[in-house]
């Protein structure tokens, strides 16, 4: 009777630890999965992150080109304005040179 219990003692020990060992793979391949499920995640997380960059660099490249492009237009509204005030000054001068070219006119045909 003993050799018989000792043997379904030793089945029950060999069934229970088996049935750990298939619960320990278990729990493996769900680590796995959780792990692999992860990865996908901080790989999506640094394409995002890539794509995020490469579109900020985009972006300070064109703040930079508007910022260049301001100073720029600047730069011609000031020419422009020194060259309306020229050519205002400029024909201030030559309105005044044939208003007093008239006023001779007019002296002239006053003395005939």
């Amino acid at each position: 009777d003993a050799p018989q219990r000792s043997a379904k003692e030793a089945r029950e020990e060999s069934d229970q630890i088996r049935a750990e060992l298939q619960e320990t793979e278990q729990e493996n391949r769900d680590c796995e999965h959780r792990l692999e499920a992860r990865r996908r995640d901080l790989e999506e997380v640094a394409a995002a992150r890539s794509s995020c960059q490469e579109e900020h660099e985009k972006l300070e490249m064109f703040v930079k080109i508007k910022e260049q492009m301001i100073a720029h237009t600047r730069r011609q509204s000031e020419e422009l304005e020194v060259a309306t005030l020229r050519l205002a000054a400029s024909q201030k001068e030559r309105d005044a040179a044939h208003h007093k070219h008239l006023e001779a006119q007019c002296q002239v045909i006053d003395q005939c």
